[in-house]
């Protein structure tokens, strides 16, 4: 109780509560990033920010549109740390060092994540903030903590990747427009659609927020309906003025709807240099990118049966901290009653999200990641209701389980998989796991250490190995070979064909499986 009492008198120092949460945020976003991961695609994000900022430069802005994703956001941000680095460089050199150099790639690939961390800080800052006028500092400051110690949001915030921009963009769009609907201040509206543009920019598919923006726009124009009536006309409450009154509800935010999507497409041109020289281009290579998520087949193939159509939560279960997990079904219960506009937004939010995921035939795990900030405010806004000594049980266990996931994974927080469900060995049972790049970082680093002078043969995460290695790397093996990169998935589980079988190294979570090993050739 002595533990309980001093707590009760430090829960009332709201503003070391924030700090220690925005503390918390980026210490375990940030430390051990240089040595982390280099995500599958990271190198190739890398390349495309240069390409980006030379079209930028040169003003040959249809070159800034490098993929259909379209990523914009994420090269926005990194072709600004590419920028400095370049400036810096010229000051005390020739000629700027390039991404072939393992030891400057290693240091701006961490520069460039740890940048992507701080505007995600910002992002973060706007949700709490707008969480606190949605309800209230203990639903602010619950979902503060409970985001930042979620461990594989904490991994993909770690990346060098669009899928985090993606979804903080849009889960504060969804917030800001929220509060438009509470407070009736236009300046939400602005501010969600400036979010929402970031996060199309980031992904096209962020567009499948459309729904959730409708069913607000729709409540809306039914709220303004029923408080003018309550409020202004209970003795001309007459059929003819009803409709009267609804029309002029409906018109009005009909008007503030079209200014949102004007906003928004103002927003997404100013910051997509492509739209201003050829927009016909960029929107054909967006209209494929949108119909090759429904068409594409990428983890589908590997699925069949009821697990086609539970592969999110499938994936929800193995990715989400056991005691999220618990947390959000006592929540989902405890708030079955609750008349809470936002709490129905939040959970509508993720049946729109498992309706489209589902019915496309592209699946992989981090698209999950779209479903947390969603799931962590519905539970935030259960445990801000139930008594202070259960707040202080339902906070105390993630944060136990967070130390345990440090002690396992650190710095490969991406790697999680809950220990609940059987870790990693379940999840390749299942045919869901998915090896984005962790590990291969480690076994390059390593490597390094036996000289420049060693052929090594990369048959698997090839991209996530070879700017980090100072040796010879091989695509293809020879009498040369003297070490080859396996990764330990659902498709590679031996190493007969490539007949090395010294294992000298490997790399993976404490006492459980390695996920990459290092095989030497005798």
């Amino acid at each position: 109780m002595g533990i309980l009492n001093y707590l009760e008198k430090f829960r009332h120092n709201k503003k070391i509560l924030y700090i220690v949460v925005f503390v918390l945020f980026i210490f375990l976003r940030v430390v051990g990033i240089k040595g982390d991961m280099l995500n599958t695609d990271a190198e190739r994000w890398h390349r495309r920010s240069e390409n980006f900022l030379e079209g930028l430069k040169q003003h040959n802005f249809k070159e800034t549109y490098q993929r259909y994703h379209p990523g914009v956001t994420l090269m926005w941000s990194n072709a600004f740390v590419k920028y400095i680095s370049f400036k810096y460089q010229l000051t005390y050199t020739d000629t700027p060092l390039t991404l072939e150099n393992a030891d400057y790639f290693v240091n701006i690939h961490a520069i460039s994540k740890v940048f992507n961390v701080f505007l995600f800080l910002i992002l973060f800052a706007f949700q709490v903030v707008f969480l606190r006028k949605l309800f209230n500092d203990k639903v602010a400051l619950i979902y503060g903590f409970l985001f930042s110690v979620e461990p594989y949001m904490i991994g993909i915030n770690r990346w060098f990747h669009q899928t985090s921009f993606e979804v903080l963009f849009g889960f504060t769009a969804i917030l800001a427009l929220l509060l438009w609907y509470k407070e009736s201040k236009v300046k939400y509206i602005i501010l969600s659609a400036f979010f929402l543009a970031f996060s199309v920019l980031a992904k096209v598919t962020s567009l499948i927020l459309g729904p959730i923006m409708l069913v607000v726009f729709v409540a809306k124009i039914i709220k303004d309906y029923k408080e003018y009536l309550n409020n202004h006309h209970k003795k001309e409450a007459t059929k003819k003025n009803n409709y009267k009154i609804f029309a002029s509800a409906f018109g009005q935010n009909a008007l503030i709807g079209i200014g949102y999507l004007l906003f928004l497409a103002i927003f997404i041109f100013i910051f997509f240099p492509a739209l201003w020289v050829d927009p016909l281009y960029v929107w054909n290579e967006m209209y494929g990118s949108i119909f090759s998520a429904v068409t594409d087949n990428v983890r589908a193939d590997m699925l069949s049966g009821v697990l086609y159509y539970l592969y999110y939560p499938v994936i929800l279960v193995f990715k989400l901290s056991p005691i999220t997990l618990l947390l959000l079904i006592l929540s989902l219960w405890g708030l079955r009653k609750s008349k809470d506009f936002n709490v129905f937004i939040f959970v509508f939010s993720l049946l729109n999200y498992y309706v489209f995921l589902t019915i496309t035939e592209q699946k992989i795990d981090r698209y999950a990641l779209i479903f947390f900030p969603f799931i962590l405010a519905i539970v935030s806004s259960y445990i801000a209701t139930i008594s202070f000594k259960f707040k202080v049980i339902s906070l105390i266990f993630p944060f136990i389980f967070l130390l345990f996931v440090i002690y396992k994974y650190h710095p490969v927080y991406s790697a999680y998989y809950s220990p609940l469900v059987g870790g990693t060995k379940q999840a390749l049972k299942l045919g869901v796991y998915d090896n984005s790049g962790e590990y291969f970082s480690q076994a390059a680093l390593y490597l390094n250490s036996y000289g420049r002078d060693v052929y090594t043969y990369v048959p698997d995460g090839f991209s996530s190995f070879n700017l980090l290695y100072k040796g010879k790397i091989q695509r293809d093996r020879s009498d040369y070979t003297n070490y080859v990169i396996r990764s330990y998935d659902m498709q590679r589980l031996d190493v007969e064909d490539i007949k090395c079988k010294r294992l000298v190294n490997s790399f993976g979570p404490k006492n459980t499986t390695p996920i990459v090993y290092i095989w030497g050739c005798d």
